[in-house]
C-alpha cells in the first residue's frame, strides 16, 4: 500500500489579484485562496488520490479555519495543523506579471506558521510517522523562529525512521533580512534531502552561475534531483540518469503553486512505487521518466487556472488534458 507523505511548514492565505501586469498598488480586488508551499504540496498529493498529512500552525482566526477546511476538503489529513492565539495566520499578497509570473508581499511579523515548535512535534511523533513514506519541507519556515528548529527535528526523526526526505529550497527573499542567510540555510539543509526539487534561478542563487557544478554538488548527497526550468522544461538527475523533457505547451494563466503541483506529483508517484531512500538510486529508468512526465503534466495543468490548490488536477483531469 502506498505510504503517506508528511508535509511540514507554512500554511497561509494567498491574496491573488483580479488582473495581471499591474503593480501591487494598482490592484483593487484580490481573491483569497489557501496557500503555502507545504500546504500546496499536501493538497496536490491528496487531489491525485495519494495520502498526505500537513504539520503546520495557523492562527485561531477565520483565515486559519478556512485553511483547515480547504485542505480537508481536498483529502489532506489536517489533525496536525495546530491553532494559536499568539499570532495571526500569515498573509501573502501576490502580484501577477503579464507573463503569469509572481511577486510576493508577506504579512508575517510574526505569522502563526513561525510558531510551530519542537514541543508540537515531540507530542505527535509516534502517530505522525506511522505508515509514512516521506517528509517534505522547504526554506520558507527555516528563518530564525521556533518553526526552524521544529522542522529540523522533524526531518531528523523522519530520517532516523527511514523515510524519504524531500526538500524544495523555494527561495522567497522578502522573508529574509539577509539574502546570504537564506543561501547559507539552504546549503545547511540540502544534505538532509534524498529528493531535491529546485528551479534554475534557485540553483543560480545558491551555487552561482555554474549550473552543472551546482547540480553536481546537490548530487553529492541527494539520490534524485528534479531541476525545473520554466518554459524550457524539466530535468531529472540520478547517479545513472540525466534526462530533460521539454515543457508542455499550455496557455499560462497563473503560475502560482505550479512548482508545488510538480513536487506533489513526484512524491505521490514515488510513494505509489513504494520507494525508500535506498531504492531511489535503483529505480528503473522507465519508472523515473514516467514520474518526470507526470509531474510536468500536473504542473502544466495547474498554470491553466488561477491560484494554487484550486488549479490542481485530479488524475482523470490530467489524463483528459494530456492523455
Amino acid at each position: 500500500m502506498p505510504g503517506r507523505v508528511i508535509c511540514i511548514g507554512e500554511a497561509l492565505i494567498d491574496f491573488i489579484p483580479d488582473r495581471s501586469g499591474v503593480f501591487m498598488k494598482d490592484v483593487e480586488n484580490f481573491r483569497r485562496v489557501c496557500g503555502g508551499g507545504p500546504a500546496n504540496v499536501s493538497a496536490a498529493i491528496a487531489r491525485l488520490g495519494g495520502s498526505a498529512s500537513l504539520v503546520a500552525k495557523v492562527g485561531a482566526d477565520s483565515f486559519g479555519d478556512y485553511i483547515k477546511e480547504c485542505l480537508s476538503s481536498c483529502g489532506v489529513d489536517t489533525q496536525y495543523v495546530f491553532s494559536t492565539t499568539e499570532a495571526h495566520t500569515t498573509l501573502a499578497f501576490v502580484t501577477l506579471r503579464a507573463d503569469g509570473e509572481r511577486d510576493f508581499s508577506f504579512y508575517r511579523n510574526p505569522g502563526a506558521d513561525m510558531l510551530l515548535g519542537i514541543g508540537d512535534i515531540a507530542g505527535i511523533q509516534d502517530k505522525l510517522y506511522t505508515g509514512a513514506a516521506a517528509l517534505h519541507f522547504s526554506t520558507v519556515d527555516l528563518i530564525e523562529a521556533p518553526v526552524k528548529y521544529a522542522t529540523k527535528k522533524a526531518v531528523e526523526m523522519a530520517k532516523n525512521r527511514g523515510l524519504m526526505i524531500s526538500f524544495d529550497p523555494n527561495v522567497r527573499l522578502p522573508l529574509w533580512d539577509d539574502p546570504e542567510k537564506c543561501r547559507e540555510t539552504a546549503l545547511d539543509f540540502l544534505p538532509y534531502a534524498d529528493i531535491v526539487k529546485i528551479s534554475d534561478n534557485e540553483v543560480e542563487f545558491i551555487y552561482g552561475s555554474d549550473t552543472e557544478a551546482g547540480i553536481a554538488k546537490i548530487m553529492e548527497t541527494a539520490k534524485i534531483c528534479f531541476y525545473t526550468m520554466g518554459s524550457d522544461g524539466a530535468r531529472m538527475i540520478t547517479k545513472d540518469i540525466d534526462v530533460t523533457h521539454p515543457a508542455l505547451k499550455v496557455q499560462a494563466v497563473d503560475t502560482t503553486g505550479a512548482g508545488d503541483a510538480f513536487t506533489g506529483a513526484v512524491l505521490c508517484t514515488l510513494s505509489d512505487f513504494g520507494c525508500t531512500p535506498d531504492s531511489l538510486e535503483f529505480m528503473p529508468r522507465e519508472s523515473l521518466i514516467s514520474c518526470l512526465d507526470f509531474a510536468q503534466k500536473c504542473a502544466a495543468y495547474s498554470v491553466t487556472g488561477k491560484g494554487a490548490i484550486d488549479s490542481y488536477g485530479r488524475r482523470e483531469q490530467i489524463r483528459a488534458m494530456f492523455g
